[in-house]
């Protein structure tokens, strides 16, 4: 493939992760209006988004052993198909079931379509040029998640929020013709079958733990109904481990997990996730419920938050090649504990600028993190298990983001009843834990890598 045709299928592949970012969180800003509309009540409506990440979930892992057999350029093209019916479905309902089904036709083809996003980088570029890529992709989903708030106020003002929706038609056929121009099909593996049982344990299991853990906060982590869902969930992730071990043709190629970079990357851009997936929440809290900004004015001060996690990006990518992927990622996940520290000792009534300055840096230090940890997770694997291991990741980076959504509510509503103030400190302290949990297990998975290659080790 030459430079431009490379190129190319960078840029359609960023607009999709661009796509899929602001599609999520225009949505978030939208439910009210879309509960009025449907005659819904908020808990009802709140499916929308539920039923998009269960089935992103349920599917990841499955996909990328899919794109192996059946070749990531075919599955690609299903999965945008599948994005393009889902959202005329969504864009087009008139009901709430329809537009329920729209959104898991939606979360099905987002987790069809990532695991051969990540195939096609890896294949495309040069180890010397994959933490650039990966840098650009990374800024896609900064920008998404900076343009959704605005954009989707725009659009529910002006046009409608259905609009949110059919907005992404035009823009997925952009991003197929590129994929039928330009990208090559990849070996595919015609000799294996998929493991049915083992995907229907491994979904299964994962839907049930994810949907245990976003319903914690109404069943109480205490409940009957809480525990036995988790033990359940457990039980049969136990069943589709063991399972693997003794057919033949696993679903999920349990040698993976002997990559010891592998791992560690994996589980400290869960951890990262979690983190910023804790600043958002808690500061958004902060931002309403004590300082009292409204929804729009706190969306334009997460700008210097997002904004900055997607512009930086790129200049990570830049320095994976000189330095490899451990320092830049150490250095970014040390900007976030500086960034939650000043957070942290914010007062009651601090100035717009003292809020402003650590989110920048926090920006900075997300941005860096999160290209360098993917670089470093692309680059440990073979070629053949990248499909596979874009879903693992993927999903653990689900996980800690769900995780962090509870944790962080929890943590705040036991606080917030006693001394509101309080409550975004313990947050924060929290937050600091955790990123600084996430530097010592990158400190111990990750020894030695080469500067030139961006790391290939174990």
């Amino acid at each position: 493939m030459n430079k431009l045709k490379t190129n190319l299928l960078l840029i359609a592949l960023t607009i999709f992760m661009v796509l899929i970012n602001i599609d999520y969180t225009a949505v978030n800003l939208a439910l009210v209006t879309v509960a009025n509309d449907l005659h819904q009540n908020l808990n009802t409506t709140q499916w929308i988004l539920s039923a998009y990440a269960l089935a992103w979930a349920a599917v990841i892992i499955p996909a990328g052993k899919l794109a192996d057999i059946f070749g990531r350029k075919r599955l690609a093209i299903i999965g945008l198909i599948l994005f393009m019916l889902g959202s005329l479905f969504a864009g087009m309902a008139h009901h709430i079931n329809t537009m329920i089904a729209g959104r898991v036709l939606q979360g099905i083809a987002g987790g069809i379509f990532i695991p051969t996003l990540y195939a096609f980088i890896h294949a495309s570029f040069t180890k010397d040029k994959l933490g650039m890529a990966l840098g650009i992709l990374s800024l896609g989903i900064g920008l998404g998640m900076a343009l959704g708030p605005t954009f989707g106020g725009l659009i529910l003002t002006y046009i409608g929020w259905r609009w949110i929706f059919l907005i992404n038609i035009p823009l997925c056929l952009f991003t197929l013709f590129v994929l039928l121009w330009v990208a090559q099909e990849g070996k595919v593996v015609t000799s294996e079958k998929l493991d049915k049982l083992g995907a229907i344990l491994l979904s299964t299991s994962i839907v049930a733990l994810m949907y245990a853990i976003s319903k914690a906060h109404a069943w109480g982590i205490g409940s009957a109904l809480f525990i036995f869902m988790t033990l359940g969930s457990l039980i049969i992730l136990g069943l589709f481990v063991w399972r693997q071990f003794k057919i033949q043709q696993p679903l999920l190629d349990m040698s993976i997990f002997t990559h010891r970079t592998f791992v560690g990357t994996s589980l400290t851009l869960a951890l990262e996730q979690f983190g910023f997936t804790t600043i958002v929440i808690s500061l958004a809290l902060y931002l309403q419920n004590i300082l009292g900004y409204s929804p729009l004015a706190s969306s334009y001060i997460f700008l210097a938050l997002s904004l900055m996690t997607g512009l930086i990006s790129p200049f990570g990518g830049y320095l994976i090649p000189k330095f490899g992927f451990k320092n830049p990622a150490l250095f970014g996940m040390a900007c976030v504990v500086i960034g939650s520290v000043w957070l942290m000792l914010l007062s009651d009534h601090p100035l717009l600028i003292n809020i402003l300055i650590p989110l920048c840096i926090t920006g900075v230090g997300m941005g860096l993190a999160l290209t360098a940890l993917q670089t470093g997770i692309m680059t440990t694997v073979p070629e053949a298990q990248v499909g596979v291991a874009s879903g693992v990741f993927i999903m653990l980076a689900l996980l800690g983001n769900t995780l962090g959504v509870l944790i962080t509510t929890l943590l705040y509503e036991a606080v917030v009843k006693a001394t509101p103030a309080l409550a975004f400190s313990k947050v924060m302290l929290m937050n600091v834990i955790v990123m600084l949990v996430a530097i010592m297990i990158c400190c111990i998975t990750v020894k030695k890598e080469s500067r030139t290659s961006a790391g290939h080790t174990d």
